[in-house]
């Protein structure tokens, strides 16, 4: 797989993990009041959906600084 399209990869991965961010903090704020261990799980979900964004944002500017060199 060529350089251009990892990058163009991983930016897409990066919009992918803000949309199940934003769905997971929506969901966990709707079923905070009747089961908090769900909305709980949901917390957790976007919490590691938050470091794969910035895992995947990482790579994807060391594969651009790469690719400059």
């Amino acid at each position: 797989m060529k350089a251009s399209q990892k990058i163009r990869l991983y930016r897409t991965t990066e919009i992918v993990f803000l949309a199940i961010i934003a769905i997971a903090i929506i969901e966990a704020i709707n079923v905070w009041e009747t089961d908090k261990m769900r909305a709980g799980i949901f917390i957790l979900f976007a919490g590691f959906a938050a470091f794969r964004y910035f895992y995947s944002r990482k790579e994807r500017a060391r594969l651009k600084q790469e690719m400059n060199d």
